[in-house]
């Protein structure tokens, strides 16, 4: 079973600290997806997998990326992705780049 919880990092941070984490791995990592008019739009995934193999994510989402790397925006995002990474490390998870893949039909979660 997978669980998505969007723009709730307080309750996906509650889950991690209450379950058992596979391999103690958190994966966090910056995503870009892009409208119908080739807008591009960013989002901060975070997840783990259980021991019984079930993945829970959180998917925040963060608006349209800066155009400029070194708007204030940008170094906000950047600020938000090294804080979260440090936060977990700091609990002695093993923080690693990338996303568990979810099949989309299996994906359940609340849409906020």
């Amino acid at each position: 079973m997978s669980i998505v919880r969007f723009n709730d990092f307080i309750e996906f941070d509650q889950e991690l600290g209450a379950g058992e984490v596979r391999n103690n791995t958190v994966r966090v990592t910056l995503s870009l997806r892009y409208d119908a008019a080739g807008g591009c739009f960013i989002t901060l995934v975070s997840g783990f997998e259980t021991g019984k193999g079930d993945i829970v994510e959180c998917v925040e989402y963060l608006g349209r990326q800066p155009a400029d790397a070194k708007s204030n925006r940008a170094q906000e995002i950047q600020t938000l992705l090294q804080t979260r990474r440090l936060a977990l490390k700091s609990r002695d998870f093993d923080v690693r780049p990338g996303r568990f893949h979810v099949p989309p039909a299996s994906v359940t979660g609340d849409r906020r």
